[in-house]
């Protein structure tokens, strides 16, 4: 299955030019809550979101696109500091205990930058990089909903189903 991206994206990615490739979460909470967080190791704006590097360490696993009646899945492992405070108040812990991830939408878009990427375009004075600045857009790879949470002693594993 092809995935859309725009003209200046598609011709970013066909150049020979080093790339770094960052992953951007969007968690939306039944409640209307939206949580924007990056495995990237800095901070990044797209779309007019600042996708925090400070948060859960994220790890997804491989996405498969599939045509036809099969359902994508995707997992995403979340580390955090048992103190690491998620945006309600409560440790991502115990906010995963407390059920508040249950049924979260997910949504798991990529954007590209030039490595080493280019001053004041691309990487800001604070060292968070601007995908709006750079202008080329994102890929989405995948959009569903957390099922299944399996809790260990160190991390979560978010196990996303394919909405629609």
């Amino acid at each position: 299955m092809s995935k859309a991206c725009s003209p200046a994206l598609k011709a970013f990615l066909a150049s020979s030019n080093p790339k770094l490739i960052c992953d951007l979460y969007t968690f939306t909470f039944k409640d209307g809550l939206v949580i924007y967080l990056t495995s990237f190791s800095s901070d990044v704006t797209w779309n007019g979101h600042r996708y925090s590097s400070m948060g859960p360490r994220l790890q997804r696993g491989t996405i498969k696109w599939m045509q036809g009646l099969q359902v994508q899945e995707v997992t995403i492992s979340m580390a955090a500091e048992a103190t690491a405070l998620a945006s309600f108040g409560l440790t991502y812990q115990k906010s995963v205990m407390a059920g508040l991830w249950d049924g979260c939408e997910c949504s798991i878009d990529r954007v590209y930058f030039h490595n080493p990427p280019r001053q004041r375009l691309e990487l800001q004075w604070d060292g968070s990089y601007d995908a709006d600045k750079a202008g080329r857009g994102a890929i989405n790879l995948f959009y569903g909903r957390i099922g299944e949470i399996d809790t260990g002693p160190l991390a979560r594993e978010l196990r996303c189903r394919q909405a629609g």
